[in-house]
């Protein structure tokens, strides 16, 4: 009763924080004793201020290496000395103030890791998505790949899913890399959340059931083929009568779905088209979420 368990700056568990807690709700226990009500109270009040200290312990983050270069050549660049940085050394100062873009000034400190970050106020606020949008696409070449998920950041999308078909032609991806493309998109952009990259999907069905649960009957598979002619505009704008908060897109290899996997999108979603041109797998992907991002 009382006892509240506090972490430490890198994370773990704080025994002495712990037990200076508990020592001093077992004083308040004796001090308050005849009276439990303030007693309570006195130990709500130790709790809110272990709570406290908590988040003042993890508001000072290490910075990863890639961002501190990058703040290194931004400061030099700020100071007049871009082409020193190029060339790589410490440019970083001990102490400096940086206000970035997406909406949060900070304080900059050198670390024997490399440097850490301390936020000092929020400069722009951080609007709720209007909508959650599930982008599933089968896999492409990797550079094809880093445009389709870069762009898919930058119109809006909040869940990746990586798909392997009978029809496409690469069969792994770093998902590391993926993710490591999506925040760079999002830190380009100016957005200040960052997209869900799930792991690598071998089975349509599940992948399409996946989608059911998150966007209901709103999921849209994009059809090249010429006797589809539900467009997607308009099935949008059907979806969205009743409000639409979530939507999710399926897109397929370079190849196309094979007859058995329409077949499961018949059951599990919307064939729609794109329109009468045949589109690259990655340009579909574009086209769809760009509608999509035109009714939030």
């Amino acid at each position: 009763r009382g006892r509240v368990c506090t972490r430490g700056a890198d994370g773990g568990s704080s025994r002495g924080a712990r037990s200076r807690l508990s020592y001093w709700a077992l004083l308040l226990e004796q001090r308050y004793e005849g009276d439990p009500w303030a007693h309570r109270a006195a130990v709500r009040a130790a709790g809110e201020s272990a709570r406290h200290h908590k988040r003042q312990c993890i508001r000072t983050c290490e910075l990863a290496k890639a961002a501190v270069q990058a703040l290194r050549r931004v400061l030099a660049a700020a100071g007049g000395r871009a082409r020193a940085a190029e060339r790589g050394p410490a440019a970083l100062p001990d102490v400096g103030h940086a206000r970035e873009r997406p909406g949060y000034s900070a304080t900059l400190r050198r670390s024997l890791r490399g440097c850490t970050s301390t936020p000092l106020e929020q400069t722009r606020p951080q609007p709720s998505s209007p909508a959650v949008i599930a982008l599933h696409f089968a896999l492409l070449k990797p550079k094809r790949l880093a445009q389709l998920v870069e762009k898919a950041t930058e119109l809006g999308v909040t869940q990746l899913q990586p798909l392997v078909t009978s029809r496409t032609a690469v069969r792994s991806i770093s998902i590391e890399k993926l993710r490591a493309i999506v925040i760079e998109a999002a830190e380009q952009c100016g957005r200040l959340s960052v997209p869900e990259v799930f792991d690598l999907n071998e089975d349509l069905e599940s992948c399409l059931r996946a989608a059911r649960a998150t966007a209901g009957a709103a999921v849209f598979a994009c059809d090249e083929r010429p006797g589809c002619t539900n467009r997607l505009d308009q099935a949008l704008a059907r979806a969205a009568t009743d409000g639409l908060h979530a939507a999710a897109f399926v897109v397929g290899p370079e190849g196309g779905f094979d007859p058995s996997e329409f077949e499961a999108l018949r059951v599990h979603a919307e064939l729609v088209s794109l329109g009468p041109n045949v589109l690259r797998a990655e340009t579909a992907a574009m086209s769809a979420l760009a509608v999509m991002h035109c009714r939030l």
